[in-house]
């Protein structure tokens, strides 16, 4: 499942560096893209009826919290927070539990590829 990549696959440290797509070391949760993978997998999921149904409407709520959430500016709403992140991995270890993958051995030999 593409959730255990997102919760173990990417740092929850937050840099004190601006992270690019372009930089050896680029897998922070703090970046955008990581939150728009996240979206993108629990919107598929849900098409796909993946998650249980008790975690449902907290997914949608989750879902909706993310499309408001700004990136790329100096502001500081743009920036996420340890909460943030504490929030999502929160969120993932439930759905990883209710729906088994949570004892599922994840293999991430091959995640520090530059490339990825």
């Amino acid at each position: 499942m593409a959730l255990a990549f997102l919760r173990y696959g990417v740092k929850d440290e937050i840099p004190t560096r601006i992270v690019r797509g372009n930089d050896s070391d680029k897998l922070y949760k703090v970046r955008g893209n990581w939150w728009s993978s996240f979206l993108g997998d629990l919107e598929i999921a849900t098409r796909r009826s993946m998650i249980p149904g008790e975690l449902q409407s907290e997914t949608d709520e989750l879902c909706e919290w993310i499309k408001g959430l700004t990136f790329g500016t100096d502001e500081p709403e743009s920036l996420r927070t340890t909460a943030d992140i504490q929030r999502a991995n929160d969120f993932i270890d439930r759905i990883l539990a209710a729906t088994g993958f949570a004892d599922t051995p994840l293999d991430l030999t091959d995640l520090e590829s530059p490339n990825r």
